[in-house]
């Protein structure tokens, strides 16, 4: 995987054509909005020669986080793919139209930098989040609503807009304030309980 990633990327990155995209099945669509049929993504081809090096690395004790580093970086990557799909904003799941990062390739890649992030929890930077004191323990509870209320609301607001109900301004705005005080509750609780 590290090698063909890495071929694929000197593809974009020196203008070249191995024919690695066609070798098991031949890609006949043509045209202008179609570079190279066939190809990966540069961000996808990029995620998989990050996640290939940090399997690899994950037998070396010394190297937990910068292991863990590259997986929270293509975690980014695959998170930001989604957020383009579910916000139907194609230029955050690929750079060009000829080249996007598929919906299924974005799951996976999120399953699988997950899966290194907690691959060694008690180790690297997962013993911030993983360990027993009281700031694990809000972290742990607290992650997961700082990534779903900003996605939802968001995604909610866009709808809103799209229907008429709120206008641009007006949406963002009560998006913000939602937001701002759903994350401030959630703070004030989990505060309480430690």
């Amino acid at each position: 995987v590290f090698f063909i990633e890495l071929l694929t990327l000197s593809e974009y990155i020196f203008s070249w054509n191995l024919g690695i995209d066609q070798l098991l099945i031949k890609d006949t669509i043509s045209g202008p909005s179609v570079a190279y049929p066939g190809r990966m993504a540069p961000a996808t081809a990029f995620s998989f020669l990050t996640l290939s090096l940090a399997f690899r690395l994950l037998s070396v004790p010394q190297r937990f986080s910068a292991i863990q580093m590259m997986a929270i970086i293509v975690s980014g990557i695959a998170l930001l793919a989604l957020m383009g799909y579910l916000y139907s904003a194609p230029a955050l799941y690929g750079i060009a139209p000829s080249s996007p990062i598929s919906f299924p390739t974005a799951v996976a890649l999120l399953i699988a930098s997950t899966g290194i992030l907690l691959a060694r929890p008690d180790q690297g930077l997962m013993t911030v989040i993983t360990n027993d004191s009281p700031g694990a323990t809000m972290a742990r509870r607290l992650i997961p609503a700082i990534i779903l209320i900003p996605l939802v609301g968001s995604w909610l607001e866009l709808k809103s807009e799209q229907q008429g109900v709120f206008t641009l301004g007006f949406g963002s705005a009560v998006d913000t304030m939602v937001t701002i005080v759903t994350i401030a509750i959630l703070v004030w609780w989990n505060a309480r309980l430690l």
